[in-house]
Protein backbone atom coordinates (compact mmCIF):
# COMPACT_ATOMS: atom_id res chain seq x y z
CA UNK A 1 0.00 0.00 0.00
CA UNK A 2 2.75 2.44 0.98
CA UNK A 3 4.86 1.50 -2.05
CA UNK A 4 1.86 1.98 -4.37
CA UNK A 5 1.17 5.44 -2.95
CA UNK A 6 4.82 6.44 -3.27
CA UNK A 7 4.88 5.24 -6.89
CA UNK A 8 1.72 7.27 -7.60
CA UNK A 9 3.25 10.42 -6.12
CA UNK A 10 6.42 9.91 -8.15
CA UNK A 11 4.47 9.22 -11.36
CA UNK A 12 5.86 5.70 -11.84
CA UNK A 13 2.78 4.29 -13.57
CA UNK A 14 4.24 0.86 -14.39
CA UNK A 15 5.15 0.40 -10.72
CA UNK A 16 1.66 1.53 -9.67
CA UNK A 17 0.13 -1.12 -11.93
CA UNK A 18 2.48 -3.76 -10.54
CA UNK A 19 1.55 -2.85 -6.96
CA UNK A 20 -2.17 -2.83 -7.83
CA UNK A 21 -1.79 -6.34 -9.23
CA UNK A 22 0.30 -7.55 -6.29
CA UNK A 23 -2.24 -6.13 -3.85
CA UNK A 24 -5.01 -7.88 -5.76
CA UNK A 25 -6.96 -4.62 -6.05
CA UNK A 26 -10.51 -5.50 -7.04
CA UNK A 27 -13.99 -3.97 -7.09
CA UNK A 28 -14.26 -4.18 -3.28
CA UNK A 29 -11.25 -1.87 -2.79
CA UNK A 30 -11.43 1.80 -1.85
CA UNK A 31 -12.59 3.82 -4.91
CA UNK A 32 -9.61 6.18 -4.45
CA UNK A 33 -7.23 3.22 -4.76
CA UNK A 34 -9.14 1.99 -7.79
CA UNK A 35 -8.87 5.45 -9.36
CA UNK A 36 -5.10 5.48 -8.95
CA UNK A 37 -4.82 2.05 -10.54
CA UNK A 38 -7.16 3.05 -13.37
CA UNK A 39 -5.32 6.28 -14.17
CA UNK A 40 -1.93 4.57 -14.15
CA UNK A 41 -3.23 1.90 -16.53
CA UNK A 42 -4.68 4.56 -18.86
CA UNK A 43 -1.42 6.51 -18.95
CA UNK A 44 0.55 3.45 -20.10
CA UNK A 45 -2.26 2.30 -22.43
CA UNK A 46 -3.14 -0.90 -20.53
CA UNK A 47 -6.76 -0.76 -21.70
CA UNK A 48 -8.01 -4.06 -20.25
CA UNK A 49 -6.58 -3.31 -16.80
CA UNK A 50 -7.95 0.24 -16.89
CA UNK A 51 -11.45 -1.03 -17.73
CA UNK A 52 -11.33 -3.70 -15.02
CA UNK A 53 -10.26 -1.24 -12.31
CA UNK A 54 -12.69 1.43 -13.53
CA UNK A 55 -15.57 -0.83 -12.47
CA UNK A 56 -14.62 -0.14 -8.85
CA UNK A 57 -14.39 3.60 -9.51
CA UNK A 58 -17.98 3.62 -10.80
CA UNK A 59 -19.26 3.70 -7.20
CA UNK A 60 -18.22 7.36 -7.02
CA UNK A 61 -19.52 9.62 -9.79
CA UNK A 62 -16.90 12.39 -9.32
CA UNK A 63 -14.06 9.85 -9.36
CA UNK A 64 -15.50 8.13 -12.41
CA UNK A 65 -15.75 11.45 -14.25
CA UNK A 66 -12.11 12.17 -13.42
CA UNK A 67 -11.08 8.71 -14.64
CA UNK A 68 -13.00 9.09 -17.91
CA UNK A 69 -11.52 12.54 -18.58
CA UNK A 70 -7.94 11.46 -17.89
CA UNK A 71 -8.28 8.23 -19.82
CA UNK A 72 -9.84 9.97 -22.84
CA UNK A 73 -6.84 12.35 -22.88
CA UNK A 74 -4.72 9.22 -23.22
CA UNK A 75 -7.01 7.81 -25.93
CA UNK A 76 -8.37 5.07 -23.67
CA UNK A 77 -12.14 4.58 -23.59
CA UNK A 78 -13.53 3.14 -20.38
Amino acid sequence: DTARKKAMIEGRDKDVIRFCEMGKVDEKADPQVMLGCTLAACRVNEVDKAKAWAKGVAKSKPLLEQAVKTCMANKVTL
